[in-house]
């Protein structure tokens, strides 16, 4: 990414998703030129970064951050998806980083990297974020940093909200670092009492790198956990979420940096009556209760169907590592496990999961 100015098309009538997004930051920002990195060549021109830019600037209000702003999951230029009312993937993400108030104008690069990560994920899967999503970083925010921020979660940016351009409407989605233990929380369905402590660490939200966790007070574990929880995670994003079908009999593919999460909807969700769905690169598995086993192909999601106790069980046989997993109830349905590999931003694995 090079360092620019403005965006490529210098023609207001050109990019008027461009345009809409910089309106909104006007009234925060003013008219200061914020550093700005623009992608030479975009995964649209056979390039490796799918956004088409990210602003950041160095902000002293009410705590001195950087703010960062994507450009590109939105539609930028012209129209071309077939929603009017709705601007690309419907979103772009913010992102604010806590700094000293003499750290320079320009900020670390590790966030432009983390950012164009995300948008591999999200273009490469389909798979758009919303307010309330949360997902496992499987490792540090920032490689080479002391650091427990280890996942995230997205809320509305609270300066930003959302806005509507001529290519329909779009909500700024701020990430929010998470601790290890606050995400596992998380997952088993504490959602609102976490969120409201985490966003609670600083003003707007901003992320802190190097923060204790707020389960650091065991009083506040108590705290939490002292009610029911209130929401179950029902959606999980990965990278492996395939199927094979021989002789009758279905075999689901996951990768293991979702096992953790698809045990939760497969012993929580569906226990109440409700379904969950793990996305992978372009495909899904939803996973509903009945009566029986059965399972269709229906617009290229695999929707299975699973009796409450035979889909605990299924979850209490599964581990996070390589494998075919199984119950003695019933021989139509397996989950195998396959590793993950987590690479850097150069593409370098850095570890491999399961």
């Amino acid at each position: 990414m090079n360092d620019e100015a403005d965006h490529s098309l210098e023609d207001s009538d050109d990019a008027p998703g461009w345009d809409a997004i910089e309106a909104a930051l006007a009234p925060i920002y003013g008219d200061r030129e914020p550093m700005h990195y623009g992608t030479v060549l975009p995964m649209s021109l056979g390039g490796q970064d799918p956004l088409q830019g990210i602003s950041a600037y160095k902000n002293l209000e009410p705590q001195p951050h950087y703010h960062f702003v994507t450009f590109g999951f939105s539609e930028l230029y012209e129209k071309e998806s077939d929603d009017p009312d709705v601007s690309g993937f419907g979103f772009e993400l913010t992102f604010r980083l806590a700094c000293g108030a003499d750290a320079p104008e320009e900020p670390p690069h590790w966030p432009l990297n983390f950012l164009q990560n995300l948008g591999r994920y999200v273009f490469s899967t389909g798979n758009a974020f919303d307010e309330r999503h949360h997902m496992t970083l499987n490792g540090p925010i920032a490689l080479g940093e002391e650091t427990d921020i280890t996942a995230i979660m997205l809320m509305l940016d609270p300066q930003l909200q959302e806005i509507d351009t001529p290519n329909g409407k779009l909500k700024f989605l701020q990430i929010v670092g998470l601790c290890t233990d606050e995400h596992h929380l998380i997952e088993e369905g504490y959602f609102d009492a976490v969120a409201l402590r985490v966003e609670k660490t600083a003003p707007l939200a901003i992320t802190e790198i190097w923060r204790d966790s707020i389960l650091k007070d065991p009083k506040t574990l108590d705290e939490i956990t002292a009610s029911e929880p209130s929401t179950n995670q029902s959606e999980v994003f990965g990278s492996i979420a395939q199927w094979e079908e021989a002789d009758g009999k279905l075999l689901i593919q996951i990768g293991a940096t979702v096992v953790r999460q698809l045990k939760g909807i497969l012993k929580n969700v569906l226990s109440q009556g409700e379904s969950g769905v793990v996305y992978g690169k372009g495909s899904g598995i939803v996973f509903q209760p009945g009566d029986g086993v059965e399972w269709e192909v229906d617009e290229g999601l695999l929707i299975v169907t699973l009796p409450p106790e035979l889909a605990a069980a299924l979850a209490d046989s599964m581990q996070a590592e390589r494998g075919v997993f199984s119950v003695p109830e019933t021989d139509l349905v397996a989950i195998e496990v396959l590793p993950v590999d987590i690479k850097d931003a150069d593409g370098n694995v850095i570890k491999t999961v399961g």
